[in-house]
């Protein structure tokens, strides 16, 4: 129970955390060079987790559920009894005496003469430790849990791409507006709020253009949100591994948080809205870390064994790795100094300024130092 008290404390802090610092965007603005420091480092911290801590943990994870499957098999192989007595095996040189002149004759005796071939014991040539071995060895290739770290890894890969360019289908095709005409007469009238373009499908995008790239853009977060959430509750073991993991789930998530208003704010959405989007998208987290944590528990105890239980927790925890690569990468991409200033990134990061070259070089550093930092973290935790 140890464990869940310890997830149940991480994932209220984040809730928290990430509601407050979402909240940020409606009191001030940070400007564009001070978010794409921040997620610089969210970046950096973002490889370096899944490299230095993840993937690495959940590869170790399946070994040793791999290692402890075979120990329990071995277990259960019967003890064979055989009831065959070998005899008691005398040798006498030609110089000693023979089997008659024993002090004590002994029952069964089986007598071999040293110079006579023919009465020589041969062992019989079949080796069963040797063939017993050998199926071993063709089991353990089958039972090689290699395959599984390449599956997992892609599959939350995969996920991840897809949740970022899914959306892209899923919105509404642009098409050509008609201009909106204004006449001197009723000039004062146009430039009204009740009569705006925007309310009356004039040049700027309509109400329902808005909910629907906000809703895509809600909905690719909170997923992302709910797969590093698997990370902390497959990690939920092991405290050490958990406040690694909270630590770069939340390095993340505060830019991430902070840009999601940002962006609702520009979409042309109320606080209100906002700030409901923005609960959610603190929920997601938590809520995925606690249902991974109770998906492993569940399984766990009705196999009633713990190398079923050791092997999905390296499976997610490999899952949650591949999610984070891909984070990652696509933040690298939307850092560099080549990108295009005029694209809104749809995972929270704010807008690029223009002169954003010149501070390319702080963000580099800013990167490397967040990719190093899971390192010096790990190391009290190596083992």
């Amino acid at each position: 129970m140890e464990g869940l008290f310890t997830l149940l404390a991480l994932s209220i802090v984040m809730a928290i955390t990430s509601f407050v610092v979402g909240s940020l965007p409606l009191a001030f603005t940070l400007s564009p060079s001070q978010l794409r420091l921040i997620s610089s480092i969210g970046m950096g911290v973002l490889v370096g987790t899944s490299l230095i801590v993840i993937i690495p943990e959940g590869i170790e994870t399946l070994y040793s559920a791999n290692a402890r499957s075979r120990k329990q098999l071995s277990t259960r192989e019967t003890t064979v009894n055989w009831q065959y007595q070998a005899p008691t095996v005398a040798t006498f040189g030609p110089s000693e005496n023979s089997a008659s002149d024993l002090a004590t004759p002994v029952p069964n005796l089986l007598v071999r003469d040293e110079f006579s071939e023919s009465q020589t014991l041969y062992v019989r040539k079949e080796d069963p430790a040797s063939d017993k071995s050998n199926d071993s060895t063709h089991e353990d290739e089958e039972n090689s849990p290699h395959a599984w770290i390449g599956i997992a890894l892609i599959s939350g890969f995969i996920l991840m791409y897809l949740v970022d360019k899914l959306p892209e289908f899923a919105a509404p095709t642009k098409t050509d507006r008609t201009p909106y005409h204004i006449s001197l007469d009723n000039l004062g009238s146009g430039l009204r709020r009740g009569s705006s373009p925007s309310r009356e499908g004039g040049l700027l995008d309509p109400n329902h253009s808005r909910r629907g790239h906000s809703f895509a853009t809600t909905t690719g977060l909170v997923i992302h949100a709910a797969a590093d959430g698997i990370a902390l509750g497959a990690s939920s073991s092991d405290t050490g591994l958990s406040f690694i993991i909270f630590l770069a789930i939340m390095v993340h998530k505060a830019p991430a948080s902070f840009g999601l208003t940002s962006i609702l704010l520009k979409q042309g959405l109320s606080s209100r809205t906002a700030r409901a989007h923005l609960l959610v998208f603190s929920l997601a987290a938590p809520l995925g870390a606690l249902a991974t944590f109770l998906f492993v528990q569940m399984m766990g105890s009705s196999s009633a064994d713990e190398a079923g239980t050791l092997w999905r927790t390296g499976m997610l925890l490999l899952f949650s790795g591949g999610t984070f690569l891909y984070v990652a990468m696509h933040t690298m991409q939307e850092n560099g100094p080549g990108s295009s200033p005029r694209e809104l990134p749809i995972n929270g990061y704010g807008d690029r300024d223009q002169n954003g070259s010149d501070k390319s070089m702080r963000d580099l550093i800013a990167s490397v130092l967040g990719m190093i930092l899971p390192l010096f973290l790990q190391l009290g935790h190596a083992h």
